[in-house]
């Protein structure tokens, strides 16, 4: 199908709580950033070994990457949601089930938003603890919030 059909969708309770959710993880993070990087030294430890030792410095502004990247990653996946026609489908899309197809795959890249900004929300809190001289949590917890992305994210596809 070389047409996609145009359907306005409107967001789902679901979607709107992602969005907010969204929207105070990344405040959150900044600010904890923020307010963070004055209470670091002016050099941090940004890259361990296998061993979770320190192998790489840096300014203690490098831990505004982290927010700056969450961000830069939330504003494409924002309207990707709000263009479903755009997405990739299966030819057999057609104007009948468009609204099932574009709906689902509107909440589809919702999850995944909320994934993306949770995630490095977490890996940016590790980061700015170990900065500020404090231990981070065991690597299995990280581990564990991968799996739970992937399976969730997996589960929303296949659904």
């Amino acid at each position: 199908m070389n047409h996609r059909p145009k359907v306005i969708i409107p967001n789902s309770r679901l979607e709107k709580v992602h969005d907010l959710i969204c929207g105070i993880v990344i405040i959150g993070m900044i600010v904890y950033t923020v307010q963070a990087i004055f209470q670091m030294p002016d050099t941090i430890p940004i890259h361990y070994n296998a061993k979770g030792e320190p192998d790489g410095w840096g300014s203690r502004w490098i831990s505004l990457i982290m927010p700056l990247i969450t961000v830069a990653l939330y504003i494409p996946t924002v309207f990707l949601q709000k263009h479903p026609e755009k997405h990739n489908y299966p030819e057999r899309l057609s104007e009948s089930n468009a609204y099932a197809f574009y709906r689902h795959s509107k909440i589809l890249i919702s999850w995944i938003k909320l994934e993306i900004v949770l995630s490095f929300a977490y890996v940016n809190g590790c980061f700015v603890r170990e900065a500020r001289g404090h231990s981070s949590p065991p690597i299995w917890y990280v581990l564990i919030g991968f799996f739970l992305v992937v399976v969730t994210t997996i589960i929303m596809s296949v659904r």
